[in-house]
């Protein structure tokens, strides 16, 4: 995978065996970097091209940046809905058609016999499927996970499976962790084939262990590459 920007002469290698990291030492221009890759995943505007195998890529669709690690949830709208439209082929499936439709069926009959109860005349959605009771029963997903580390792989598990994600980048993200967390990250990333960047600002202290782990690309105060 390709990651095109003006700042940079050449492409930026992404690659699922090694962590990428790009570093843009240059204050204002790393703000810069990082508000235009936010704003083109959420609208796919923007001077970041992304492609694979000489496809372009749809930037949003499949690229994700990560600024808060600390109050990172899967549980977006977005990520819900599509659980929900998983579920509800699961729910259509073979196996639990039947038991689908009862449950469906059962549920009407209650309300018919609640309603008539009343007073006055009530009346409800006749129409009523298992999306609607995932959406009423707040199905999502469980966030337990406290160490950092097997978090962040959660949540790059859950929107790759359910929002086809490619590539994820994460804002210093080198700050919030020790030695040992930023050991297992780099263990579990690579184990899992995950495409990362990891963008930073600053050139952090070389962890000698995990040098041959990095593919490190450096934009210095004085925009020299290397």
């Amino acid at each position: 995978m390709i990651l095109v920007h003006p700042l940079f002469t050449d492409p930026i290698e992404i690659q699922n065996n090694k962590i990428n990291i790009v570093i843009l030492e240059h204050q204002h221009l790393f703000t810069k970097f990082i508000a235009e890759i936010f704003t083109q995943v959420n609208d796919g505007t923007g001077p970041f091209l992304l492609s694979h195998d000489g496809r372009k890529l749809d930037f949003a669709k499949n690229m994700d940046i990560v600024v808060d690690v600390f109050n990172l949830t899967v549980n977006q709208k977005k990520v819900i809905n599509k659980l929900h439209s998983s579920l509800l082929i699961t729910a259509q499936e073979s196996e639990h058609y039947l038991t689908t439709s009862e449950l469906l069926t059962n549920i009407n009959v209650y309300l018919d016999e609640i309603i008539q109860d009343q007073s006055l005349s009530l009346t409800y959605n006749e129409a009523l499927d298992i999306a609607g009771i995932f959406k009423a029963a707040d199905v999502r997903f469980a966030e337990e996970q406290e160490y950092l580390p097997e978090k962040l792989i959660d949540y790059m598990e859950v929107m790759t499976e359910y929002c086809n994600i490619e590539c994820f980048a994460f804002v210093n993200l080198k700050s919030y962790m020790l030695e040992t967390e930023l050991k297992n990250f780099y263990r579990d990333v690579l184990y899992k084939r995950f495409k990362v960047i990891l963008l930073e600002s600053r050139i952090d202290s070389e962890i000698y262990e995990l040098k041959d782990l990095e593919n490190i690309l450096i934009l210095d105060k004085d925009l020299c590459e290397f």
